[in-house]
């Protein structure tokens, strides 16, 4: 991926950056001028942090050190030439708070590291001036804050890991703090706080089901604008009526389509919003608050059909223990003749979410003529904290019954065929997926797992370096390898490779540094060795994710003979 900066005025687009297999993975303006992004070198994950001018000049490495990485920057707009990042140049094991000064182009140190936390959250006031830093050791995390520029931060309040809060802007008097939070309540809401003592001084708006999970207050109108949540779709709350008919006029120029404020310039007059449906991957539009005009950026992928994709439903069921799940379907289309050929879609994360959107992968399979079923299990996000800690040392087996049971639904109401479901997943997916072949055997015609975790004896004790400090953390919510040895055998698939009686696909990138490709090797030998029928898909130089165009599209391909030989009627 490169960066392009578009002319409004002419809609002439520069093309500014020009790499090639190092793709770009973030970007924002730094200000008028410049742009900042992230890179890595040849897929080793070790992001840096480069500047480039909007002109497409004077592109630098701002972070040229050896074994680095940089792992995010502050996001506020406050207009004082400084960004904040945070990296590792002092110890691979945990990183120091930085502070770039885009006018006479210094870096310093602002907050050092004891070596026992990571810094996971800061905020800037009004003028620009750091005054929240939020610590976590992986367990529990610290809200640290300090009055003035010059004074020293002191912890005000500590939390555990279940509990979460989020700054995300101070008010117009420069004392109250706007946060997202969930402590003291199942949900995350949107509160203001007072930053001095962590009391809570008013709720500003909460959903009684559902995290609320974006928020933006005007610096200029000096109030909360909207919040927004999401139950099966994005939901948009407005929260000041000054703006209510300026939204109606976007809402109604896309009817039945999903709209996301992106991105806005300091006078708060054009804003940059993302338009999309879950058969549409969307268009960027300019919205001028002041005429209320639209204009169109441009066209996400303009060769794709909308006509010719297929529509994802939401679902729901109740799981074998009465816990009310959702999730998302999508069928072929054109295709009326039931059941379908299946695919059990499972999502990357144990604590992400599925959502209403354009799904690729959705829509290559219900292309060729699967039903695909998504499933947010027990411990998936955006559903409060009970439900996220109902997947508490629950891999393998309570999450992998919410799976399972969603097939069953699927296949009790008449959807998936009985005799053709596939199991499919990236990361925590691919896991799913393997242990699925173990626990229901004769459930599924075949499993495809993409960077799937197969020790989990490996996955909690041999994290990158970064990820040590907080490691304590996989303990609670997956198991202690060392208190509770048998659990985590049970639930590792490396233990279990003569359970296995239906062909496996394993797609595997040499440089993942969370799956081993030694790992995995041994993993499709014992496979092997067992009789398991195994396509074993290799990429050396990717990581755990294939960003090249080529491997893309290769393994897609090989993925797709894979269902088509497996998945044949009976």
């Amino acid at each position: 991926m490169n960066l392009f900066v578009q002319e409004l005025k002419t809609q002439k687009t520069f093309k500014i950056t020009h790499e090639g297999e190092n793709d770009i993975s973030r970007y924002k303006w730094g200000n008028d001028d410049y742009l900042f992004y992230l890179k890595d070198h040849n897929k080793d994950e070790n992001f840096h942090l480069f500047q480039v001018d909007r002109n497409g000049r004077l592109s630098v490495d701002l972070t040229p050190y050896t074994k680095i990485r940089v792992d995010w920057w502050d996001e506020d707009k406050t207009g004082f030439n400084k960004l904040y990042f945070v990296m590792n140049k002092r110890n691979p094991e945990f990183q120091d708070l930085y502070q770039y000064n885009l006018l006479d182009k210094k870096i310093e140190p602002v907050f050092y590291n004891s070596g026992q936390f990571q810094i996971v959250n800061i905020k800037k006031d009004i003028f620009g001036v750091l005054r929240v830093i939020i610590i976590s050791n992986g367990l529990n995390q610290s809200f640290l804050y300090r009055d003035q520029e010059g004074d020293s931060f002191k912890t005000i309040f500590e939390t555990g890991f279940k509990d979460k809060i989020y700054p995300l802007c101070f008010d117009q008097d420069n004392k109250a703090l706007y946060v997202s939070s969930n402590i003291s309540r199942d949900h995350l809401a949107i509160v203001k706080m007072d930053p001095s003592s962590g009391k809570e001084l008013e709720t500003i708006y909460q959903e009684p089901n559902y995290d609320v999970t974006e928020f933006y207050y005007s610096p200029l109108r000096k109030k909360p604008i909207y919040a927004a949540f999401t139950d099966w779709k994005n939901h948009i709350i407005i929260l000041d009526s000054n703006v209510v008919k300026g939204w109606k006029k976007v809402t109604d120029s896309f009817p039945n389509l999903e709209t996301r404020v992106l991105d806005m310039d300091s006078t708060e007059t054009h804003f940059i919003l993302r338009i999309y449906s879950d058969r549409n991957l969307g268009y960027y539009y300019l919205f001028n608050r002041l005429s209320r005009s639209l204009l169109k950026l441009a066209e996400l992928s303009p060769w794709i059909p909308s006509k010719a994709m297929c529509e994802m439903k939401p679902v729901q069921f109740r799981s074998r223990d009465g816990l009310l799940l959702n999730g998302y379907l999508t069928l072929p289309k054109g295709r009326s003749k039931k059941p379908y050929p299946t695919i059990i879609d499972i999502h990357s994360l144990s604590i992400s979410r599925n959502a209403w959107t354009f799904d690729r992968e959705a829509q290559f399979f219900a292309n060729r003529g699967y039903a695909v079923l998504q499933i947010n299990f027990r411990g998936s996000g955006g559903y409060g904290k009970k439900f996220y800690e109902a997947g508490f040392k629950q891999w393998g087996n309570k999450i992998q019954n919410d799976i399972t049971d969603g097939t069953l639904w699927a296949i009790q109401n008449g959807i998936a065929d009985s005799n053709r479901v596939c199991l499919y997943g990236y990361g925590f997916g691919g896991y799913c997926s393997l242990m699925g072949a173990i626990r229901e055997p004769r459930l599924y015609s075949c499993v495809v797992c993409y960077s799937g975790i197969s020790n989990v004896f490996d996955y909690i004790k041999d994290v990158p370096p970064l990820l040590k400090i907080s490691s304590n953390r996989l303990y609670e919510t997956i198991g202690d390898p060392e208190k509770e040895l048998n659990l985590i055998r049970e639930i590792s698939p490396v233990f279990h490779v003569n359970e296995f009686k239906v062909p496996v696909f394993i797609a595997q990138g040499g440089k993942d540094n969370r799956v081993s490709i030694n790992e995995t090797d041994y993993f499709v030998r014992e496979l092997r060795k067992n009789g398991v029928k195994v396509n074993y898909f290799v990429r050396p130089n990717e990581g755990s994710i294939f960003t090249n165009d080529e491997n893309k599209l290769d393994y897609y391909s090989n993925v797709e003979t894979f269902l088509g030989q497996n998945m044949k009627r009976h």
